[in-house]
C-alpha cells in the first residue's frame, strides 16, 4: 500500500525500461547499446548449463513493463500506457512464434530450464504448454543458481506442480538443510571432496539474501498471500500436497498472518491468526481429501456439503473444484476439515541427524601456517582493478562462539 515510493522510483524504472526498442521481430532489443549508459546489464544467471539469454530477458522484459504499466494505473501516469501496451501486445504476439518449439521454449537447440520457467512466471506461456515445461523443469535435478532457482520452483507452483517444488526443493537444498549454519549460502550446494581434503563446491558467502525457499513456501505452499494493497484483504489457500504439517508467520504492513496446518487420516484442521484491520479470505482445500464430509469453526459446525450455520466473525463465501471458502474478521481462528484426508507421500523419510557435541574451546590456542595478517578476499581483485575487499584473516576468527 506505499504509493509513494510507487510514485517516486516511476520515472526512473520507465526511463530504463524505455531504452529497450522493439527489435524487427517484434521483440525487445536487449543487446542495443545506448549512449545514456556504458552497455545494458544482460539479466542472467550463474548457475550451470548453457543459459538461453534470448528467451530469458524477453519473457524478463514482459514481466517487467508488465509491473511499470500497474504502476502507472496506481500512480497517475495513464498518459503512458498506450505505449506500454502496444509493447506488450508486440511481445504476446511474437513470443510463441519465435521461441516455441514441441520440446519447449528454445531460441537454439538449447533447452534451458531458466528460460522456460521465466516464460511461465512472466504469464507468456499459458496453460497448454504447462506439460511440456512441466516435464523440463519438474524433476529434482537443477542447473539454476540460487536465484533463478526461485523463478523455477514458482513456475511449477504456478503450474500446478506444488509437489514437485517441494521435492525438488529438498533436493536442491539437501546440502544445506544437513549443514549445521542457519543461513542460506551464495552459491546453491558445498560439497566436500575427501581425497584433497577441499571443499568441491564454492559456496563463496554462507549468509546471501536468497531466502527463495520461503518466499515460496509462504505464498505458494501454505498459501498466505494479499488481495488487496496493504494486506487489508488476503487470502490463505493452502497447496500443501504431501506435507502433513506447516507453521508460518508471514509478517505484513497490518501485523503478522500466523498459519498453522496439521493433517491426520480423518482431520485436516487449519489454524488462522489475522491481525487488525484485516479481512482474510480462508479455503480448505478439496485435493487434500478423498472425500471431505464437514468443516468446523472454532468448534461449531458451518459446513456439511452445503453452509450448514452461521459463526460470528465469519461469512461463507462459496466453493469450486478446489476450495470451501470463507471470510473471516481478525483475531484466531481453527477451521477443521472432517472425511478422509489424503497422508500418502512420495518424499523418502528424512535421514536422522545425530546431535552435535559442544566443545569447550577456551583453553585452545590457535594458529595456522600464515598467521594474523590481513588478505585479499574473494574472486573480484584478480589484479583487475576491481573492488578491494580486504578481509581480516587473524586465525583466531577460525574459532566461533
Amino acid at each position: 500500500g506505499d504509493l509513494e515510493t510507487l510514485k517516486y522510483i516511476y520515472p526512473t524504472t520507465k526511463k530504463y525500461l524505455d531504452l529497450y526498442n522493439i527489435g524487427t521481430n517484434g521483440l525487445p532489443d536487449y543487446r542495443l547499446k545506448h549512449t545514456e549508459l556504458v552497455d545494458i546489464y544482460d539479466w542472467y544467471d550463474w548457475g550451470t548449463g548453457k543459459q538461453d539469454y534470448n528467451v530469458i530477458q524477453v519473457a524478463e522484459y514482459f514481466g517487467a513493463l508488465s509491473a511499470l504499466k500497474k504502476m502507472a494505473q496506481v500512480a497517475g501516469h495513464t498518459e503512458d500506457i498506450p505505449a506500454m501496451d502496444a509493447k506488450l501486445d508486440s511481445i504476446k504476439k511474437n513470443f510463441d512464434r519465435e521461441f516455441w518449439k514441441e520440446d519447449g521454449y528454445r531460441s537454439s537447440t538449447n533447452l534451458d530450464e531458466r528460460a522456460n520457467a521465466m516464460a511461465v512466471c512472466s504469464g507468456l506461456a499459458d496453460s497448454s504448454k504447462y506439460g511440456v515445461i512441466t516435464s523440463l523443469i519438474g524433476g529434482i535435478e537443477g542447473t539454476s543458481g540460487p536465484y533463478f532457482e526461485r523463478w523455477v520452483m514458482e513456475a511449477l507452483c504456478v503450474m500446478g506442480q506444488q509437489e514437485k517444488a517441494l521435492l525438488r526443493m529438498a533436493n536442491r537444498y539437501r546440502g544445506q538443510i544437513d549443514a549445521s549454519f542457519t543461513t542460506l549460502w551464495e552459491y546453491m550446494e558445498r560439497g566436500f571432496d575427501i581425497k584433497t581434503g577441499t571443499d568441491a563446491v564454492n559456496y563463496l558467502t554462507l549468509n546471501h539474501a536468497w531466502n527463495n525457499p520461503n518466499t515460496i513456501l509462504s505464498r505458494f505452499i501454505a498459501g498466505v498471500a494479499p488481495e488487496s494493497p496493504g494486506w487489508t484483504l488476503y487470502h490463505v489457500l493452502p497447496k500443501e500436497a504431501f506435507l502433513t504439517s506447516l507453521d508460518t508467520v508471514v509478517p505484513t504492513v497490518q501485523g503478522k498472518v500466523a498459519v498453522s496446518i496439521k493433517k491426520t487420516a480423518a482431520q485436516y484442521s487449519l489454524s488462522v491468526t489475522s491481525p487488525s484491520n484485516t479481512t482474510a479470505i480462508v479455503g480448505i482445500p478439496k485435493s487434500s481429501f478423498t472425500k471431505l464430509d464437514s468443516i468446523m469453526v472454532n468448534g461449531a459446525a458451518i459446513w456439511k456439503g452445503s453452509y450448514v450455520g452461521k459463526v460470528d466473525g465469519v461469512s461463507f463465501t462459496g466453493e469450486d473444484a478446489k476450495y470451501v471458502t470463507f471470510k473471516v474478521k481478525p483475531g484466531t481462528w481453527k477451521f477443521v476439515g472432517v472425511g478422509s484426508v489424503k497422508m500418502t507421500t512420495p518424499k523418502k523419510p528424512a535421514v536422522p541427524v545425530k546431535p552435535g557435541v559442544e566443545l569447550n574451546k577456551k583453553s585452545w590456542t590457535v594458529s595456522a601456517c600464515v598467521d594474523n595478517q590481513t588478505f585479499e578476499a574473494g574472486p573480484w581483485n584478480g589484479g583487475k582493478g576491481n573492488v578491494n575487499l580486504t578481509t581480516d584473516a587473524n586465525s583466531a576468527n577460525i574459532i566461533d562462539g
